[in-house]
């Protein structure tokens, strides 16, 4: 249980960043107050409470007032995603601004990658709903992870939250041609460098697959070589061998699987496999 103690703290916290809300100093102050109220406070709890809710166009207005300050773009984007832990509160931060503030910030502090990180944990939290995805991409969400992930490519909490974010929002297919043209199968064949960030990459290009005509491009920019070494380095790979499979219904890229060195014996293993298993 939450005692009253905690939602009283966040009434002041929230009171005292909108009095000073000219002060860079204050509202980073602030943002710090909430997070650690918020982590005492169990969010998914009380995450529909009146003063959780109000701390969100307060956090938002701070973002935006204060873009040029690293510090207050940190932990505006950790407080948001932290009042973005149920439902309600993720419709209170797209209500007020809150995925525009989100982007801005990233592309305001590009350099940061404690903001890129921060970014991509609390778009990936909005997008577990589905209807804020095309607003995510509508407001430069991917230009911005992409960007990210590009500038900090050797950071891996920035890859692995941008291939995670991305892969959510290829569940949506009216996303993927955007992913693609904002340079996003590039990022997702670069980042196939490791066990967790090959899954969620592969499950991304899986998800880009599905669309034909974004096949020959995951081809041209290394898709299918990537995922041909990670099946060949792990072979139980459920993701590389989905995407891989969607990759071949397009004729050319049929064509590079079958040059693959070796891989026509590792289809046929896989597939003696499957049969021992059943």
């Amino acid at each position: 249980a939450i005692t009253p103690k905690v939602t009283d703290s966040l009434e002041v916290i929230v009171s005292g960043m909108k009095n000073d809300a000219d002060s860079e100093l204050a509202q980073v102050a602030g943002c710090k107050q909430l997070i650690e109220a918020l982590k005492q406070g169990a969010a998914n709890a009380w995450a529909d409470e009146p003063s959780r809710l109000e701390a969100i166009p307060v956090v938002v207005a701070a973002m935006t007032a204060h873009k040029a300050s690293m510090e207050m773009q940190r932990q505006g984007c950790e407080a948001l995603d932290k009042l973005s832990a149920t439902s309600t509160g993720r419709q209170a931060v797209r209500h007020y601004g809150g995925i525009k503030a989100i982007v801005e910030g990233m592309t305001e502090q590009a350099q940061d990658d404690a903001v890129q990180v921060w970014g991509c944990k609390t778009l990936l939290c909005l997008a577990q709903e589905p209807a804020m995805r095309m607003q995510i991409a509508q407001q430069e969400g991917i230009k911005a992870v992409v960007r990210g992930m590009q500038r900090h490519s050797q950071v891996e909490e920035v890859a692995k939250k941008g291939c995670e974010l991305l892969c959510h929002l290829a569940k949506d297919q009216a996303i993927r041609v955007r992913i693609a043209d904002e340079g996003g199968i590039k990022v997702l064949v670069a980042g196939m460098r490791g066990q967790t960030l090959n899954i969620w990459s592969g499950r991304a290009l899986g998800l880009l697959a599905e669309s034909e005509s974004l096949r020959p491009q995951i081809a041209e920019e290394g898709g299918i070589e990537a995922v041909c070494k990670w099946i060949k380095q792990s072979f139980a790979c459920r993701e590389g061998w989905s995407a891989l499979a969607k990759l071949a219904n397009d004729k050319t890229c049929r064509q590079e699987i079958a040059e693959t060195a070796g891989m026509v014996e590792d289809v046929v293993s896989a597939m003696q496999f499957c049969d021992e298993q059943q």
